[in-house]
């Protein structure tokens, strides 16, 4: 599995219960020679859990450490700081949803502060400033801010596949699908087989106008692992394929894909329906004004739909060409 997945070193480890007392015990081993580096127990109360993974992150950090006598230096994609790289997992965790993405920012900045040559951290403070800036937050360049933590990764990692997969995404966006694809199929001829290259290249391709060939990308990130999140349902909605749209489940965001393959398909009821329901979980003010541009699409009013657009104006999202090209469609 090891060798499969191009790593030296696996933490394996058994999670147990008694109460409200939770007992984790890990192993850092050498892969694949099966050597045992390090091995630890934490115990901590189920109330305590953020401690409980900041514990295991040190002490396994601790044992990815070289001793200081005759040691080798780090490589980049290894955290030299135990704070570094809790606040980094912490990152992580928050990163998952859109909301989470300026908390997320603020401790991977902390995290690079501490450790400067790591690498992950600089490829997902790319990410954060990247997203946040084209959803949220449109002061300041914060496209230029993500282009340069990006390539202040591959300039410490140029094999770092999440940071060529992030980069490739940006380029995308700023009308560079080509580049973007050179990118990614010139790391998958190395790495053929990481799913976050491919994940990349479904969106890539989808701005290159190869449709086909994003799909194919995707299956073949999911063949390599069932879990990557990849843009597969916007590639899908670009094809205009309705039946595949809403037989596709999807989550959070994305969910307004669906709504749209119900208006295409005439079923406006349904399509409002999906959208009402979203008005909890849309905390982000670009999404609940994306949510309002498309009930005024549903209800044909055009003037409305100019209406809402104002109150997307300022975000950079609408200097993507997907978004535009999208917004041209529904108008019509």
């Amino acid at each position: 599995m090891a060798q499969d997945v191009d790593v030296d070193r696996v933490v394996t480890g058994t999670l147990l219960r008694s109460g409200d007392q939770v007992q984790a015990t890990a192993q850092l081993v050498e892969a694949p020679g099966g050597t045992l580096l390090t091995s630890l127990t934490v115990v901590a109360s189920l109330g305590d859990l953020f401690k409980l993974q900041n514990d295991i992150a040190r002490r396994v950090v601790e044992g990815l450490s070289p001793p200081l006598a005759g040691a080798a230096t780090p490589t980049p994609d290894r955290p030299r700081d135990a704070e570094a790289y809790a606040l980094y997992l912490r990152a992580n965790e928050l990163a998952r949803t859109y909301e989470g993405l300026p908390a997320a920012r603020e401790l991977y900045e902390r995290c690079v502060e501490l450790d400067s040559r790591f690498a992950p951290a600089w490829a997902q403070l790319g990410r954060c400033l990247h997203v946040i800036g084209k959803y949220i937050d449109a002061e300041g360049d914060s496209t230029g801010e993500a282009e340069d933590a990006l390539q202040r990764a591959l300039e410490l990692n140029p094999r770092l596949t999440v940071a060529h997969k992030l980069y490739a995404i940006l380029e995308a966006d700023k009308g560079h699908a080509a580049r973007a694809m050179t990118r990614l199929l010139h790391e998958a001829s190395r790495h053929g087989n990481d799913p976050e290259l491919f994940a990349g290249l479904v969106h890539a391709c989808r701005y290159g106008g190869l449709f086909e060939q994003s799909m194919a990308a995707h299956h073949e990130a999911r063949r390599l692992d069932p879990n990557v999140p990849t843009s597969y349902p916007q590639t899908v909605l670009m094809t205009g394929d309705v039946d595949t749209i809403l037989a596709h489940g999807t989550t959070g965001p994305d969910d307004v894909i669906r709504v749209i393959g119900f208006g295409f398909a005439g079923r406006r009821a349904e399509a409002r329906e999906d959208l009402l329901r979203m008005r909890e979980p849309l905390r982000i003010p670009a999404f609940r004004a994306w949510r309002d541009f498309l009930l005024a699409w549903l209800d044909r009013d055009p003037e409305d739909m100019r209406r809402r657009r104002e109150n997307l104006r300022d975000l950079r999202i609408m200097e993507d060409p997907e978004a535009m090209f999208q917004e041209g469609w529904l108008f019509c």
